[in-house]
C-alpha cells in the first residue's frame, strides 16, 4: 500500500481508512454501505476495502471487538451486526469529537491485514459520514454537511427513505439472494425468513399485479417530499441544494442504487417517477458510485 502524500493539517499524511462492504456477485448493492462509498469517493479520500459475506459480519464484529449494533427503534427484523464499518487512523485533535460519532477504540493489532494499526472503528452510515468530515476537513477535502440546513435535510430525507424501504422490501428482498455469494445467500434467506415468519422469501412479494401496483403507489408517495426538495434546488442544479452535493443526496442515490443492482427493470421504473428529478440526481452522482479502493482480502478469524 503506497503511503499517503497529501498534507493533513500539520501531518505529513492524512489518516488512513479501511472500508468494509458486503460481498456480492454484482459489486456494491447495499443501500447502507453505498452511502459510505459515495461519501469516500466524493471527498476523494484514499481508502482500502474488503468485502465481507453476510455470514461473516457477526464474526467480523467479534474480531474487531465491537458490540452489536444498537439502533433506536430496533425490531426483531433488524440485524444486530451491520455494515458499513470503517477502520480509521486518528490523531489527538480528533479523539474527542469522534467519541460522539459511535466510534470504538480498537484493542487489537491489525498487522498482517493492514500496514498500519487503526485506532478507531466507526459503525453506521451517519456516524461514518460525520467521522469523515471530522478527520478530512476543508479546505483539503469536500464537505458532506456543507450548510446549516444539512442536518435537518438529512433527517427529513432519512425519514422518507426509511418509510420507502419499508414498502420496497416486498419488491426487492425476494430478489436479493441471487446477487449474493453462496454462504451469504444461505445466511440471508435463513435469517430473513425467520424474521418475517415465512417459509420462502418469495412469499413477501406481491401476490398479484394489482397488489404490486399498490406497493409502487405507496413507495413513490413516500418519495414525493424528496422529489419536491430536488425540484426546488437553487439554480436548477441536480442536487437538493442545487449545484452542491451533500449527504442527503447520497441517502437517496444509495436507495436508487439498491434497486439498480438488484432489479434493473424495477430501477428503470423508479427513475421515471416525478419529473426527471431522480434521473438527474442519479446521473450527477454516478461517478462517485463507481469509485473503489484497493481491495484487501480479509479472512474473518472467528467464522
Amino acid at each position: 500500500m503506497p503511503p499517503f502524500t497529501r498534507l493533513f493539517g500539520k501531518l505529513t499524511r492524512p489518516p488512513r481508512v479501511h472500508f468494509f462492504d458486503i460481498k456480492s456477485l454484482v459489486g456494491p448493492f447495499s443501500p447502507n454501505t453505498i452511502r459510505t462509498r459515495l461519501s469516500l469517493n466524493y471527498k476523494r479520500i484514499d481508502y482500502t476495502e474488503s468485502a465481507i459475506s453476510y455470514a461473516d459480519i457477526k464474526a467480523l464484529y467479534a474480531d474487531l471487538g465491537l458490540p452489536a449494533t444498537q439502533n433506536r427503534g430496533q425490531t426483531q427484523s433488524s440485524p444486530k451486526y451491520t455494515l458499513p464499518v470503517i477502520l480509521i487512523e486518528t490523531v489527538p485533535e480528533n479523539h474527542e469529537s469522534l467519541q460522539t460519532t459511535g466510534s470504538f477504540l480498537l484493542n487489537l493489532a491489525l498487522q498482517g491485514k493492514l500496514d498500519y494499526e487503526a485506532s478507531r472503528a466507526v459503525c453506521g452510515t451517519l456516524p461514518i459520514a460525520r467521522a469523515l468530515d471530522t478527520c478530512f476537513p476543508p479546505p483539503n477535502w469536500k464537505v458532506l454537511f456543507p450548510f446549516q440546513q444539512s442536518d435537518k435535510q438529512t433527517e427529513e430525507v432519512q425519514r422518507c427513505i426509511t418509510r420507502a424501504v419499508g414498502v420496497a422490501r416486498r419488491l426487492i428482498l425476494p430478489r436479493v439472494p441471487k446477487v449474493l455469494d453462496e454462504r451469504g445467500r444461505k445466511y440471508f434467506v435463513d435469517t430473513r425468513t425467520t424474521w418475517f415468519g415465512v417459509e420462502a422469501l418469495d412469499e413477501l412479494g406481491p401476490k398479484s399485479e394489482t397488489e404490486a401496483t399498490q406497493l409502487w403507489v405507496e413507495m413513490t408517495r413516500e418519495l414525493e417530499s424528496i422529489t419536491n426538495m430536488l425540484s426546488k434546488g437553487k439554480g436548477g442544479g441536480p442536487f437538493i441544494n442545487g449545484d452542491v452535493p451533500s449527504y442527503p443526496d447520497f441517502i437517496v442515490v444509495a436507495f436508487l442504487a439498491w434497486f439498480q443492482r438488484v432489479d434493473e427493470q424495477a430501477s428503470e421504473r423508479l427513475l421515471e417517477f416525478g419529473n426527471g428529478e431522480l434521473q438527474r440526481l442519479w446521473h450527477a452522482c454516478k461517478p462517485w458510485l463507481s469509485g473503489q479502493g484497493e481491495v484487501i482480502e480479509w479472512d474473518v478469524e472467528s467464522s
